[in-house]
């Protein structure tokens, strides 16, 4: 594809530019969205708490759940939920402006938990007026032959019958949805104090879903519907919480709630109790909720498929018409790779050698005990177990010599592959990414498409430096775990640099004293839950110990040179003399200023589970 046929148009705007879900319009957050068996998944009865690390696609996940947004998911799935109605979803958001409010005040618990409620009754209420619009349109719509009257009619009795319910304002009757919708938003915006609450109609400030439950049968009665749907409330942005919110949430999860179902998101560690507003009663997991994990491995289909929709939707918007021809559009068209798209492709391109001459190097730099094995072998009798066992380790190795010499900018960190797995599976850190390398191709005199592996370098490590630099940024806790991360990597990188070649693997644990080892947990936490570490192996249940396998997230691999993949190796002992003295030297990954846009700070970079 020439250069300047792409260049005017491509240069415009970049279009992905927008990387946070809660502000996408409605039109973005679909093109940004591909259906996984996680998101089938959440549509059942139980109670969940939706955990997954900053940016891994919460939000859009519960977003699509609505009943308005799950009309635009062209999948028979879809359909038939929109047609059983079975399922019926609202979503509402926890702004931290509004959550956050009283959570220090000198207020009395129960006039907290009455906030609570009232500011999510009133989120709820708006949200279950919006989707009441959908269902009267599909209802009285083209399919079922259009009739505006009956349509006006049923409006009308339902914002008479609700209004009456709710309570709002008898001065004013309520003729329409629309003046319903006026008055909780006036409702919400003049209630600003807890003192406030005093004129607060009771069905707003007793329970969580009180404004729905009251009305449900209404609905249904109305709209005709022959059975009593379960209605789905997605919450997201929980982790704004404090402990008493949470109990609000917990005391809901173990309630009769009345045919309404619960889906909670938050960052992983951040639900913290399981404690009600009653004394006498827990909310106990796997019996009254259970922890749905929607991180996604990077490896997997789902995020290749999601990483695909994406690309494809976001250049539709520059509407290249050489683009838009090529019938599924995948990332491998768009960012150049090197055949089978793995190490050991990029290894030969750069040196030109072939895979049987990578066994041979091998040999003549292994350690003695290791090639004592190998000495008289045929090629073919070597070839496989180091190519298998070492070949990685050894490739990464002369590498990182290559990169070091002069200004070399080598064919590694490169590919569609390797995009994937420095996003980990996360849909906010895969568009970051892409904003880079788009950036950094479209200001290239040479760009054409697919674009080349040294730009892709040049933004890729940039990209990498500046994730791990962000960390500083972390709420509380971001110079100790900057610190803490920058030791660890350094002291991985010297183990697989610095000494003769052996199996290298990237997994770690913690071996210190329980007490030194509760004190590091804060950061070690805030760690995984923004993507700076992942936990090994096991899954991710509100809860880490000293036995808890980590590794670090593939923007310090880039950084520091690190095996990607987890290697059959014992993994390495990160003791208190390592957090505490390892020096921190420049590592020979790039150091350049980071190709963000100003908007992109710390809290809109996130992470994902990328088990490899």
């Amino acid at each position: 594809m020439a250069t300047k046929k792409y260049n005017e148009r491509l240069s415009q705007f970049n279009p992905f530019s927008d990387s946070q879900a809660r502000n996408y319009s409605d039109e973005l957050l679909a093109d940004s969205f591909y259906p996984n068996k996680k998101f089938w998944s959440l549509f059942n009865d139980q109670h969940e708490v939706v955990v997954g690390t900053r940016g891994c696609g919460k939000t859009t996940l519960l977003r699509m759940m609505s009943y308005t947004s799950l009309k635009r998911v062209k999948d028979p799935k879809a359909e038939k939920l929109v047609r059983d109605k079975d399922y019926i979803c609202l979503f509402i958001a926890l702004h931290l402006e509004y959550i956050s409010k009283h959570q220090n005040s000198d207020s009395s618990e129960a006039d907290r938990v009455s906030w609570f409620y009232f500011l999510v009754s009133c989120k709820l209420a708006l949200a279950i007026l919006d989707e009441l619009k959908t269902l009267l349109d599909d209802i009285f719509g083209e399919a079922a032959g259009v009739d505006n009257l009956a349509r006006a009619q049923a409006e009308y009795r339902l914002a008479q019958s609700i209004d009456s319910m709710w309570e709002i304002d008898s001065t004013t009757s309520a003729v329409q949805l629309s003046n319903l919708a006026i008055k909780v938003a006036k409702l919400y915006s003049n209630v600003s104090n807890i003192s406030d609450l005093l004129k607060v109609p009771t069905v707003f400030k007793n329970t969580m879903g009180g404004v729905l439950s009251c009305i449900s049968r209404i609905i249904c009665e109305e709209l005709k519907f022959t059975h009593q749907p379960t209605w789905i409330v997605c919450i997201d942005e929980a982790e704004f919480t404090d402990d008493i919110q949470q109990k609000c949430i917990n005391t809901a999860f173990r309630s009769d709630t009345n045919r309404i179902a619960y889906k909670v998101a938050t960052l992983h560690f951040y639900h913290k109790t399981q404690k009600t507003l009653s004394e006498n009663a827990d909310a106990l997991k796997e019996q009254d909720y259970k922890y749905t994990n929607v991180d996604l491995n990077c490896d997997h289909d789902d995020f290749k498929n999601l990483a695909n929709s994406i690309v494809r939707n976001r250049l539709a918007r520059v509407e290249v018409n050489e683009i838009n021809k090529v019938k599924d559009f995948r990332l491998e068209d768009f960012i150049e790779t090197a055949n089978n798209d793995e190490p050991s492709d990029y290894y030969e391109k750069e040196l030109r050698k072939t895979r049987d001459n990578i066994a041979d190097d091998i040999l003549m730099h292994v350690a003695a005990n290791t090639y004592k094995h190998y000495v008289g072998k045929s090629i073919d009798d070597r070839k496989k177990p180091l190519t298998d066992k070492l070949a990685p380790i050894f490739i990464l190795r002369e590498m990182k010599k290559r990169a070091g010499t002069g200004n070399n900018k080598v064919n590694w960190f490169v590919g569609a592959n390797m995009v994937r797995r420095i996003s980990q599976g996360n849909p906010r850190i895969f568009i970051q990414l892409m904003w880079n390398i788009y950036n950094v191709a479209i200001s290239s005199a040479s760009f054409s498409l697919p674009i080349k592996t040294e730009i892709q370098y040049n933004a890729i490590t940039d990209f990498s430096a500046r994730y791990c630099e962000t960390t500083v940024e972390l709420k509380r806790i971001g110079d100790e775990a900057k610190i803490s991360l920058e030791r660890i990597a350094k002291f991985i990188e010297t183990s697989v640099h610095d000494r003769p070649l052996g199996n290298a693997g990237i997994s770690f644990v913690f071996n210190l004293s329980d007490q030194y080892f509760e004190n590091q947990k804060d950061w070690i936490q805030e760690a995984v839950a923004f993507s700076r570490l992942i936990i090994d192996k096991q899954p991710i249940l509100g809860k880490i110990t000293k036995d808890t396998s980590f590794m670090l997230v593939n923007a310090y691999a880039v950084k520091y040179w690190l095996p990607m993949q987890r290697r059959k190796s014992p993994p390495y002992n990160i003791t208190k003399k390592i957090l505490d003295t390892v020096p921190l030297q420049n590592s020979s990954g790039s150091q350049s200023e980071a190709l963000f846009p100003e908007q992109l700070k710390l809290q809109d970079i996130g992470g994902g589970l990328c088990e490899n």
